[in-house]
């Protein structure tokens, strides 16, 4: 098991054990939970972003993100990257947003120094454009003023990204 898979069912656990059962009537315990189920691990980057890609502004990677994937900023057809969110190891597990090929290669444009893993989930680019437009914010996991409609029970076929995984990329 990763340290991600591992910090995630950690946390999980420490929700359940502090009797934090969340709603009962949504989907998910909370952002790790949705994560850990619906998300899977994906190889680390290279530390050269590809051509075409530039870094973005530090600490905006949901911004970043989406803004490459919904105005195709690096893009030769629609779909050449994915938007992808969950955690990532820098030092420890956070919240993060990244780029995804169809493939499932990862593409890192907000850290300078790529993490060692990526455990998230790849969105459909129509899904998280409404979605960002309907919030009026970046970020689609931690969507706290909106109620968190992903951690509701928003149909997997609503938002999960088709990928064409190879063994090297997962």
């Amino acid at each position: 098991m990763s340290d991600v898979e591992n910090y995630l069912e950690t946390m999980c656990l420490t929700q359940l054990s502090c009797s934090n059962r969340g709603r009962e009537d949504w989907k998910y315990l909370s952002i790790e939970d949705f994560v850990l189920k619906e998300g899977q691990m994906f190889t680390a980057p290279d530390d050269e972003l590809p051509e075409g890609v530039s870094l973005g502004t530090v600490k905006e990677c949901f911004k970043n993100c989406i803004n490459a994937v919904v105005l195709n900023l690096y893009a030769d057809k629609e779909d050449d990257y994915f938007y992808c969110e969950g955690y990532a190891l820098g030092i420890i597990p956070m919240l993060h947003a990244w780029l995804i090929t169809p493939e499932g290669k990862v593409v890192d444009p907000t850290w300078r120094d790529p993490g060692t893993e990526y455990f998230g989930v790849a969105f459909k680019r129509r899904f998280a454009q409404r979605q960002t437009m309907k919030q009026g914010y970046y970020g689609l996991l931690d969507a706290y003023p909106s109620r968190w409609p992903l951690l509701q029970g928003i149909a997997p076929k609503e938002w999960r990204a088709e990928l064409n995984l190879t063994g090297e990329n997962v």
